[in-house]
């Protein structure tokens, strides 16, 4: 068996980087929210994801929950 590429992640392992649960990370895939490489096999295949865009979509998601006076943003 092979073993997965450590640059991409499954759903599960990228749900959990950001912070929000997989059937999240599928309704921003479906919705074009965030990208992914490769979808596995079968009905529930997981999705793979790149590293990078885990951390992109980590990043926007953590400055969606930040208070406005910490994103900078005025009231």
């Amino acid at each position: 068996m092979h073993d997965m590429p450590t640059d991409l992640l499954p759903t599960a392992d990228a749900a959990e980087a950001i912070g929000v649960k997989p059937s999240t990370l599928s309704r921003w895939v479906a919705s074009g929210r965030i990208a992914y490489v490769h979808k596995l096999p079968g009905k529930t295949g997981p999705f793979l994801f790149t590293r990078r865009e885990v951390e992109r979509v980590r990043k926007d998601y953590a400055a969606s929950l930040a208070p406005a006076s910490e994103t900078g943003a005025e009231s």
